[in-house]
């Protein structure tokens, strides 16, 4: 759902991520949280504005309702990503979610 390259195919799998995160209880959907996470930084983030606002509304409900070390670590292998709108995005959402 979050791995589309389209953008407005993107946002609409986001969309049906977050909702399943929400929904669903937490044990059937922690076992996809980690690729979750790692396909939300890695497409969702250097994307377009709202686009990387749904991904982070979905790193942290998952950061939420999961152990947040597993998101976390994900975040932070990106710091050093050479594209210039991931690492700030992740900084930011780590900071956010520790504010949860």
């Amino acid at each position: 759902m979050v791995t589309d390259s389209n953008n407005n195919s993107l946002d609409a799998g986001v969309d049906c991520a977050i909702a399943m995160f929400d929904l669903c209880e937490a044990s059937s959907v922690l076992p996809y949280a980690d690729s979750v996470v790692k396909n939300v930084i890695e497409k969702c983030f250097s994307s377009r504005p709202s686009t990387q606002s749904k991904g982070k509304t979905l790193v942290l409900k998952i950061i939420e309702i999961s152990d947040p070390s597993v998101s976390c670590a994900a975040l932070m292998e990106k710091f050093s990503d050479k594209r210039p709108k991931i690492p700030p995005l992740c900084i930011e959402t780590i900071l956010e979610g520790f504010a949860l």
